[in-house]
């Protein structure tokens, strides 16, 4: 699974939905590809891209999947430009294709604050940095216990709502 998510997932995250909600004769990019429409059935994405637009995330910085042993962090534009109402970030297992259960698997407009800069960050790690940083825990079980998703892949979902698709941010590594 880990192997299919590096070699053929992260294709998605420069293309998002575009593509995928349409009619097969859209003139959006991809509209009767049917890789991308089988993948629009096993994702998280659901409305066309003029209402929204969906940047899964599989992989860090440097192409390497996701893991739920490795420290990764994030920068996000609190105010990214292209997006007219709001953005979020959902965390899901890559095994799954479900958030983990009992932690803060989402981030958004609504709940954080931007810092100094306009941006937050986001520290996904097993422990909480406790730098300022938003933190999704990557293996921690209920009450403290080590989940058994320890060393699986996972990964997340940027969603812009109301998107200018050719304005968007790019891949948000530091």
């Amino acid at each position: 699974m880990s192997e299919y998510i590096g070699a053929v997932a992260p294709k998605f995250s420069v293309s998002g939905n575009t593509g995928m909600f349409g009619p097969i004769d859209s003139p959006e990019p991809h509209s009767n590809d049917p890789e991308y429409r089988a993948a629009a059935m096993v994702g998280h994405l659901g409305f066309p891209v003029h209402h929204a637009y969906y940047a899964p995330y599989f992989t860090n910085c440097n192409n390497e999947v996701l893991n739920g042993d490795k420290t990764e962090v994030f920068v996000f534009p609190y105010e990214p430009e292209g997006v007219e109402l709001f953005w979020s970030v959902t965390r899901y297992s890559a095994l799954t294709r479900n958030t983990i259960a009992g932690k803060n698997d989402l981030f958004n407009a609504y709940n954080t604050k931007a810092d100094t800069n306009g941006n937050i960050t986001v520290t996904f790690s097993i422990a909480d940095p406790k730098d300022g940083a938003y933190w999704m825990p990557a293996n921690a079980g209920k009450c403290g216990q080590m989940r058994a998703n320890a060393g699986k892949p996972y990964y997340f979902v940027v969603r812009y709502y109301k998107p200018d698709v050719d304005k968007l941010p790019p891949k948000p590594c530091k």
